[in-house]
């Protein structure tokens, strides 16, 4: 169901939003409203955190442009959502593109569409699963890039560095640094984590500049969010629930 009263903040250049409170929620962020009564265009940015990062900062996604002046901008978050993990999201505006110079003077009415799933009603017995919690690896092919579209409904990883590690989904059958991110989780140190995609599960998506579609599903362990960048280690553990 949609999060009510839905996260917004009224005349500010951020807005924080939290995953749900209920022990199994799944969060989802699909949709972000901004009405600007400001007489700058600006860069929306969105991060992974509770609060505005340093300038400098790359976001996680393609940045969206907001003009000057302009109400009723919508923008949609990816064909399931934008699964919003523990760590939370935080919405900046900026005064650059591609990295972070937040713009404290901006007046955006910012407004965040949630959906919180129930994991319980997200699974099935029918369901699929990929990988395990013994071995370790530095990555899972959920499905290769052949067999998809399918919807990857539960994530359970296993860090097995004592460091943060990110679980970063691609729909390639090999990232590299043109990937795109469809998805990525925050681990920490030695972390057990169990990440759930919500009722419609993630069926990753990424159309190269010549029209070429990739619906694969791979998850690669990351020691930052720089895409395609795999950790060395293989000492992780992944098992992966879809349908």
């Amino acid at each position: 169901m949609l999060r009510t009263p839905p996260p917004i903040a009224l005349g500010t250049y951020f807005l924080i939003v939290t995953s749900s409170p209920a022990e199994k929620g799944a969060p989802l962020l699909f949709q972000i409203r901004v009405n600007s009564t400001y007489a700058q265009a600006r860069w929306l940015h969105i991060f992974s955190g509770i609060a505005i990062p340093a300038n400098g900062t790359a976001p996680i996604l393609t940045p969206h442009h907001i003009a000057a002046s302009t109400n009723n901008i919508v923008i949609d978050l990816t064909a399931h959502g934008l699964p919003i993990n523990p760590n939370g999201l935080v919405i900046v505006a900026s005064t650059d593109r591609d990295t972070l110079t937040k713009d404290t003077s901006a007046t955006w009415d910012i407004t965040a569409l949630v959906e919180d799933w129930d994991t319980a009603t997200s699974l099935n017995p029918g369901d699929s699963t990929a990988g395990d919690l013994t071995n370790g690896v530095g990555s899972l092919t959920v499905w290769n890039d052949a067999s998809g579209p399918k919807r990857l409904k539960r994530l359970q990883i296993i860090n097995g560095e004592s460091a943060v590690r990110y679980a970063c989904v691609y729909a390639e059958n090999t990232p590299d640094s043109g990937s795109k991110m469809a998805s990525w989780m925050k681990l920490t140190s030695a972390q057990k984590a169990d990440f759930f995609f919500g009722r419609g599960g993630l069926s990753p998506l990424q159309e190269d500049a010549d029209g070429t579609l990739h619906d694969a599903c791979v998850v690669v362990i990351q020691p930052n969010l720089t895409q395609g960048t795999a950790a060395s280690e293989t000492t992780h553990k992944i098992r992966a629930t879809y349908e």
